[in-house]
């Protein structure tokens, strides 16, 4: 304190003699409205729910890649094997990896749609909040719904159907073991 006395020269402060206007209400145009909170509160579970399901995605993938290498290499440890008494498992394993390969495309397309859904939401909000708070500007740059647009550039558009096709060529993948375990059965 003593540091700031002397920086002002050694004055004290003084109370100001002019009088303190009382202060008003805020007139009820400018109350925030209440759904804007909701909205916002919305818009971060949307977010949420968004990394979320990119983080469930990226298990499935995982999940996915993990269990055709296991049922691909027994396949071909029973494919390579002469044995006539693994016959039904040269046949067992290249339709469970269909099953497999069926069940993650699946998944992953509803998983589109889901993620779609989500950053349709995510944008009728933004809408909603530019017209509730009209002087803000857009509200996007405030960090909220920065990373919801699935379809903005041709490299977000790919990204999202890479697992999709990867999914679709295990299937293709395991059409054609099964075809050629009919064509050599023959």
């Amino acid at each position: 304190m003593g540091s700031v006395r002397r920086w002002l020269g050694g004055r004290r402060a003084a109370v100001s003699q002019i009088p303190a206007q009382p202060a008003e209400p805020a007139p009820a145009a400018a109350a925030i409205d209440r759904r804007v909170d909701v909205m916002l509160a919305e818009w971060r579970d949307v977010r949420a729910s968004l990394r979320h399901a990119d983080g469930t995605r990226l298990a499935q993938l995982a999940l996915f890649i993990a269990g055709s290498a296991a049922i691909a290499g027994g396949y071909l440890a029973v494919a390579a094997a002469p044995d006539p008494r693994l016959d039904l498992a040269r046949w067992a394993l290249p339709a469970l990896g269909l099953l497999v390969s069926l069940v993650f495309l699946a998944l992953e397309l509803g998983s589109i749609a889901y993620r779609r859904a989500l950053a349709r939401r995510g944008r009728q909000i933004e809408t909603a909040m530019q017209i509730l708070l009209p002087g803000t500007g857009r509200v996007r740059p405030l960090a909220l719904l920065c990373d919801l647009h699935i379809g903005e550039g041709e490299w977000a558009r790919a990204a999202v159907w890479v697992a999709g096709a990867l999914y679709g060529l295990a299937l293709l993948a395991w059409i054609a073991a099964l075809l050629a375990t009919a064509l050599g059965s023959r």
